[in-house]
């Protein structure tokens, strides 16, 4: 009985600590941008009578942010009370740490196209594409052994966000490569280099651009409920909000919804092709939700929500980059 009290206070207070750092990461900076409109009293009854039950916590500085760039919503779903009240219960911590390690997608996501893994390393141990011990000195002249591609990537396994420490090796550089292999760490993947469709490489051909597909497992019935395609700009290799990229909404059908935004809430009408956002249609985007609806239904059927992120290769194949569920 003890022990049960201990783990409940214990895993309170780190959904605690999560809430609260979502809050800094997500609204306050948005909040600080100045672009929030008031709620009146209606919408603040109509937010209360939603989320009351779920959190005696409501920041109501989320609606007002986004009132200012959408139409409001009482169902908006506030970052601080997903991670504090509802991710627990949809994704319960023990059973989804290891299903989101990107060292474990070879064996647990094998018959899902990925992009080719040439080095995983767990825990500082370093294996090959065949799963054969691998020192970390030889990676290098491993890779140049075997990869007919001049560049390639360098992924954290686990524990990170927003593109932190991902790195494009150039593997004619043996010094550079060497140096970021050294401070990679003791857990990272090397993989290939994905070559993407011409569909989403003219939004910013530097970086691979991928579209986030949150899928929703309730009682064994399983949906796509919000599908959100990221770009990068200028010369960055990743395409996500927070190293300065811009998402905007689709459909199912591969229909742009909403609005194109950046991180800091700035708008975009055309993209750097001319065209407008509104216009665009990536009718793709049906293969990549129907492999993303199987994949749930296959390899994560004990986990309820799941955030899927696919780019699609040369040959319009969806390409699962990579699952989160934390």
């Amino acid at each position: 009985m003890m022990r049960t009290r201990i783990e409940a206070w214990l895993l309170k207070q780190l959904a605690d600590r999560m809430a609260r750092h979502a809050n800094m990461v997500e609204l306050i900076p948005k909040y600080s941008l100045g672009k929030s409109v008031a709620l009146d009293r209606c919408e603040i009854e109509e937010i209360e009578k939603i989320w009351k039950p779920i959190s005696s916590k409501i920041d109501l500085r989320y609606w007002m942010v986004y009132k200012g760039m959408f139409p409001f919503s009482a169902l908006l779903t506030p970052d601080d009370i997903y991670v504090r009240s509802m991710v627990r219960v949809l994704n319960p911590m023990r059973k989804c740490y290891c299903m989101q390690n990107k060292n474990m997608y070879p064996i647990l996501y094998k018959d899902i196209r990925m992009p080719a893994t040439w080095v995983n390393c767990i825990d500082g141990v370093c294996y090959d594409s065949s799963n054969c011990l691998l020192p970390k000195s030889h990676i290098y002249s491993w890779i140049i052994k075997n990869s007919d591609n001049p560049r390639v990537i360098l992924k954290p396994s686990a524990d990170t966000c927003s593109g932190n420490g991902v790195e494009i090796l150039n593997l004619h550089d043996e010094l550079a490569c060497n140096a970021i292999i050294q401070k990679a760490g003791d857990n990272f993947v090397i993989q290939e280099l994905l070559s993407q469709s011409e569909a989403t490489k003219r939004f910013n051909p530097s970086s691979l651009n991928t579209f986030r597909v949150n899928t929703l497992n309730i009682n064994g019935l399983i949906t796509v409920e919000n599908i959100m395609f990221r770009h990068g700009r200028g010369d960055s290799p990743v395409d996500n909000a927070g190293a300065g990229g811009i998402c905007v909404g689709f459909d199912p059908d591969g229909k742009v919804v909403g609005k194109a935004i950046d991180a800091k809430l700035n708008e975009y009408d055309k993209t750097i092709f001319g065209d407008s956002y509104k216009s665009v249609n990536i009718p793709e985007l049906k293969s990549i939700c129907a492999v993303a609806m199987a994949a749930h239904q296959e390899y994560l059927p004990m986990m309820c929500h799941a955030a899927w992120d696919f780019a699609l290769d040369s040959e319009n194949t969806p390409v699962l980059i990579e699952v989160n569920l934390g």
